[in-house]
């Protein structure tokens, strides 16, 4: 819309700067008292320990299998529609683009409205329907050679793909004791991102060599492993704390829900 409108492509940027001013200040405002002397109030540590939090929290394998869950999530699918579309389903840009705000917007819409699912299914069971559902409508998105029904499969997979991120953090949450929650979030949603810079590299480098019909087949092999760290987390023994029943906890949530 910005481009049709004649405004330019850096015009993009401009309502970037005053989103990022918007959240700032919200930000600042609405975490203004939560001081370090609160947090550390809030979180004791363990008597005895000699390690920091951060270093504390790299010892534990949960921390490095939900850095690895998030590096792999954060190679989206949403980086490489417009170009699939437009140079294997003939796309035109605009649809091109379209689909691609299909994507993010499916993202969107499945953050707001599959929690509701999540609480009602437990946050173990939904995730493997969330990979299961992913993968599926990805072979779609790549094996059936229709311009609607890959627009349409970039939206569904941007819908189950959405919830995935925070389901990932809740259920770390539940795996390990609440000093550790800040370090362990922290270092892994930044060693995360940097999955953001690093595939798209690497998989740009494959098709430009071998085309961008290989894209799907990375992006496929990615949701496999996704599913694999997924099992992993959950099967990761804890020597901190207990490793809690989150179905047992949905369930007990729900009940409670109904006796208030």
């Amino acid at each position: 819309m910005i481009t049709k409108g004649g405004l330019g492509w850096y015009a993009f940027y401009y309502i970037m700067v005053g989103v990022s001013a918007v959240e700032f200040i919200s930000s600042i405002y609405s975490f203004w008292a939560q001081t370090g002397a609160i947090y550390l109030a809030e979180n004791p540590r363990e008597a005895g320990a000699t390690t920091g939090r951060t270093r504390e929290a790299l010892k534990n394998k949960v921390t490095w299998i939900f850095a690895l869950f998030i590096f792999v999530y954060c190679v989206s699918l949403g980086g490489w529609i417009v170009v699939f579309m437009t140079r294997v389903r003939n796309a035109s840009s605009f649809v091109g683009g379209a689909a691609a705000t299909g994507f993010w917007g499916g993202m969107t819409v499945g953050r707001l409205f599959l929690p509701f699912l999540t609480t009602r299914v437990g946050a173990l069971r939904s995730m493997i329907l969330y990979l299961c559902l992913t993968i599926v409508f990805e072979l779609i998105f790549w094996l059936v050679p229709n311009l609607v029904v890959s627009a349409v499969s970039a939206v569904i997979l941007g819908v189950f793909i959405g919830p995935m991120f925070p389901t990932a953090i809740v259920v770390t949450t539940e795996l390990l004791p609440r000093s550790l929650h800040v370090g362990t979030i922290g270092f892994g949603t930044s060693f995360g991102g940097s999955g953001g810079a690093i595939f798209p590299f690497i998989v740009g480098a494959i098709a430009q060599a071998k085309g961008v019909r290989t894209l799907q087949p990375v992006i496929l092999s990615l949701c496999i492993v996704l599913t694999v760290l997924w099992i992993l987390l959950l099967r990761t023994p804890q020597k901190d704390s207990k490793k809690l029943n989150l179905e047992k906890a949905d369930e007990t949530s729900d009940v409670n829900q109904v006796e208030g």
